[in-house]
């Protein structure tokens, strides 16, 4: 694309401070950033802009309880399936991992399938991020904003998180675990 004309310094300080603005409410604001920049991918593979589902309606006022509280947010969800809930956490996690600095996160299920559909709702959200809004990718899960997700499996040799401490832990069909 040719632009027609030079963008003037007007312009430049308008984009500079839009790009900062958004950033910041980002960084602030989980909803906001979910609604405004978050995607994901159906069974289907379809790709489309995240809208909460009613289920993630109440989960999300479940959390903002604990958040207002200033506990620490520790659940056990026993639900149904294909509520969302899995996407919901996933999207907080990413969120917090995106915008801020050096969050270790572990997301797992019992089946080595099931975990890489996890995986496959981080790389659908962060690839469809505008690149000035998230810190750049480093290792398999990293970023250079030194934040790290593991996605394991719960029939994996070793236990999970083995060797590391997360701040952030998601365990999806934890009753189907051996151990």
């Amino acid at each position: 694309m040719v632009l027609s004309r030079p963008i003037t310094q007007k312009y430049k300080d308008e984009i500079a401070r839009f790009v900062e603005n958004e950033q910041v409410l980002c960084g602030l604001d989980c909803s906001y950033w979910e609604n405004n920049y978050a995607w994901v991918c159906d069974e289907e593979g379809r790709i489309f802009k995240f809208k909460p589902r009613m289920s993630q309606k109440i989960f999300n006022s479940v959390v903002a309880g604990f958040d207002e509280k200033h506990v620490s947010i520790e659940l056990l969800v026993l639900k149904a399936r294909q509520l969302g809930i899995t996407t919901q956490v996933a999207l907080k996690f990413i969120h917090r991992m995106l915008f801020v600095s050096h969050t270790q996160a572990i997301m797992a299920s019992v089946k080595e399938k099931s975990s890489q559909l996890i995986g496959r709702i981080q790389n659908t959200v962060y690839d469809n991020c505008p690149w000035w809004l998230i810190p750049m990718r480093t290792t398999k899960g990293g970023f250079d904003n030194g934040s790290v997700m593991s996605i394991q499996s719960g029939m994996q040799a070793t236990g999970l998180a083995q060797g590391w401490t997360p701040i952030m832990a998601h365990i999806s069909e934890i009753g189907d675990l051996p151990d």
